[in-house]
């Protein structure tokens, strides 16, 4: 996972890791052309083997321990991005319905079933929808929209 930064360094990650009862594996900061700097962070937890890198010598993190990782990061630094993913705090809270605002690691869904469940248009994006049978969703913008319509829609706050 690539996360690009301003200010958060490897100890804070690897605590952000803890909450969320995972583990870094891996990091390598570098530099960045749109922060500070970036990492190149790979975390463990208790996902399918070796997914993540290719190795089967530990297992990967699963989709809410990432979560829970990058919520406790956020908290740090809400300008940092995820690459293609989430640009910033508020579109990765808008993205996953704000479920790691509040989510406690005793309370992860180990493995998700992802399901369509709609489409959602308004006057500044339109976006697709999917949820898991334990109450999780997950939303992504659709088409050419990007996240700073999120930011227009939700008056710069979203």
């Amino acid at each position: 996972m690539k996360l690009h930064t301003n200010t958060i360094e490897l100890p804070a990650i690897t605590q952000a890791a803890t909450k969320a009862v995972a583990a870094v594996v891996d990091a390598h900061r570098r530099p960045s052309h749109t922060h500070d700097h970036s990492f190149d962070v790979t975390l463990s937890g208790d996902g399918n083997l070796g997914r993540q890198s290719g190795t089967l010598t530990y297992r990967e993190a699963t989709w809410d321990q990432k979560g829970i990782t990058l919520a406790a990061l956020f908290e740090v630094d809400e300008t940092l991005a995820v690459p293609r993913t989430y640009p910033d705090a508020a579109s990765f809270h808008w993205a996953t319905f704000d479920r790691f605002r509040t989510l406690a690691a005793a309370d992860q869904h180990i493995l998700h079933r992802w399901s369509y469940s709609g489409r959602g248009v308004t006057g500044f994006y339109a976006y697709v929808a999917w949820a898991c049978t334990c109450g999780a969703r997950l939303r992504r913008l659709d088409g050419i929209n990007f996240y700073t319509s999120i930011s227009l829609a939700h008056g710069g706050d979203r």
